[in-house]
């Protein structure tokens, strides 16, 4: 599995600032604030005129091939506030939008299923998703 991330600096603001909210929490049997803080020091930030086709970003469309699968599914990262299951659209801060987010094509993922269990894909497409605008706080985008 691939551990190398490439954020850009309104990607790493929006992580760190929902991992300070989460690590606050108490009595969770599950902080994604550790699982941002793990994202967060396994990254590389990209400077802001950065804008690489091969990285799963911010209001982009990830094709993930699952193992016995025919067919890459698509998941598109976008802010919470546009999260929509229905409509393949992940919260950069969920568990799959964390599990995606900074990683190249080719990178093997551990994605969460329901029960606590995971399973591994390849991402093997990426494309921008352009009915959606980036979020103020990632302008390079």
């Amino acid at each position: 599995m691939n551990t190398l991330r490439f954020l850009t600096t309104g990607e790493a603001t929006l992580l760190s600032d929902a991992a300070e909210r989460w690590l606050r929490l108490r009595d969770v049997e599950i902080n994604l604030g550790e699982l941002a803080l793990k994202v967060l020091r396994a990254a590389t930030l990209r400077p802001a005129a950065c804008r690489r086709r091969d990285i799963a970003s911010l209001n982009w469309t990830i094709d993930a091939q699952f193992p016995g699968a025919s067919a890459p599914v698509a998941f598109t990262l976008v802010s919470p506030a546009a999260a929509d299951i229905t409509q393949g659209r992940v919260s950069l801060l969920s568990f799959i939008g964390l599990a995606l987010i900074g990683h190249a094509i080719g990178a093997v993922v551990r994605l969460p299923l329901r029960g606590g269990q995971a399973v591994d894909a390849r991402l093997v497409a990426l494309r921008p998703c352009p009915e959606l605008t980036p979020i103020s706080a990632d302008k390079e985008t």
